[in-house]
């Protein structure tokens, strides 16, 4: 890749990371690659509506759950919670937490967010060993 292109894609990256972090809609990916072209910023034509910011997003998820994996190979002890919550159509969403020590101090993470088949010990158990 060369390095005008690579640029415009760190760029576009940033733009969905912002997007992500501010819990926007991906709607606003277009609007906001709009924005910066209007301010003189030259980010192409190509990679500029929502479902590239989906692509991106997730791409960049990718990256921070593998960064936590990491985290957890080199942590001596660690320890799993999960909460359960139902949403909008009535289905049970069962988050997973992990708790591990870096560095000496505690750290919390959101590790993935599962439906559940059954709302039951066992469906949470089977959703936590298949999704993690």
């Amino acid at each position: 890749m060369d390095a005008a292109i690579k640029e415009k894609m760190v760029k576009l990256f940033n733009i969905a990371y912002f997007i992500a972090k501010e819990e926007a809609s991906f709607t606003m990916f277009p609007k906001l690659v709009a924005l910066h072209q209007t301010n003189g910023l030259d980010l192409g034509s190509t990679y500029s509506n929502d479902q590239a910011c989906r692509i991106f997003i997730t791409a960049i998820g990718s990256c921070f759950f593998e960064e936590v994996q990491q985290s957890l190979k080199s942590a001596r002890f660690f320890s799993i919670m999960s909460d359960s919550s139902v949403d909008r159509s009535v289905k049970d969403q069962e988050l997973i937490y992990c708790t591990y020590l870096q560095n000496g101090k505690p750290v919390n993470q959101l590790i993935q967010i599962v439906a559940l088949d059954h709302a039951n010990s066992q469906g949470i158990l089977d959703a936590i060993l298949a999704d993690c």
